[in-house]
Formats: structure tokens, C-alpha cells, sequence
């Protein structure tokens, strides 16, 4: 993160090596909250 207190110049960077969960895994279960999943993990 750099610059975060300012919002015209601030930038966040998410990198990923792409290994670990699929597309659909983040997109139908870490993007809805209460996933089933998620819960079985708790």
C-alpha cells in the first residue's frame, strides 16, 4: 500500500501466484457472505 491517506494518488496492489482456490470458489463463496462453506470451516 502506498500513498493510502490520499485518495487521488493512493494505490493498493493484491498480487496472487493463481494457486489455491478456483474462480468460481471465490466468486460463489468468499464473495457471498454466510457461504455454506465458510461456515463448515468456522
Amino acid at each position: 500500500m502506498e500513498n493510502v491517506d490520499d485518495p487521488k494518488n493512493g494505490v493498493i496492489i493484491i498480487e496472487d501466484d493463481g494457486y489455491g482456490m478456483s474462480a468460481d470458489t471465490v466468486e460463489n463463496v468468499w464473495l457471498e457472505p454466510e457461504a455454506i462453506l465458510k461456515l463448515k470451516d468456522k
